[in-house]
């Protein structure tokens, strides 16, 4: 299911980043590990293996 970007809370201090999600009617709250790619609102999640995404179909550019 593909992810479009609604929200970032990026913390610099901590590993982690916070975002909201949606897939249709579907909204989330997700937390990224090591966000050392800097999503912005209306940026597109592709899954791929092993619960890892890529970053606007390019598939160089992945997070979990």
């Amino acid at each position: 299911m593909e992810w479009w970007v609604k929200k970032v809370q990026d913390n610099a201090s901590a590993s982690l980043c916070r975002v909201v999600l949606q897939s249709g009617a579907l909204e989330m709250i997700a937390e990224i590990e090591a966000c050392r790619l800097r999503l912005r609102e209306g940026d597109k999640l592709t899954p791929l293996a092993d619960a890892r995404y890529c970053l606007n179909n390019n598939p160089t550019q992945t997070l979990k």
